[in-house]
């Protein structure tokens, strides 16, 4: 799953950098047991790489890691202060 998450870097444009991994702090963690973080060339790519066919799948195959199949992924979009 690893390499996948990685991987959406070299397959959707506008991807900077990815990092992937599971938590060591479960206690603090909510429920989720692994984090996602994508950093976007610029805002406007966004939905752009929101609907790109290798994200959605991707999404689909990291419902693996829900406790709950009905549950959704924390999601947060912010701009970085540069």
């Amino acid at each position: 799953m690893t390499s996948a998450a990685l991987d959406l870097k070299n397959k959707i444009d506008g991807v900077v950098e990815i990092s992937f991994g599971k938590t060591i702090t479960t206690n603090r963690a909510k429920g989720h047991t692994h984090g996602l973080r994508v950093l976007i060339a610029k805002s406007d790519k966004l939905d752009f790489y929101r609907t790109h066919p290798a994200h959605v799948e991707f999404a689909g195959k990291a419902k693996s890691f829900y406790v709950d199949q009905n549950d959704t992924p924390t999601v947060l979009d912010w701009v970085r202060d540069e």
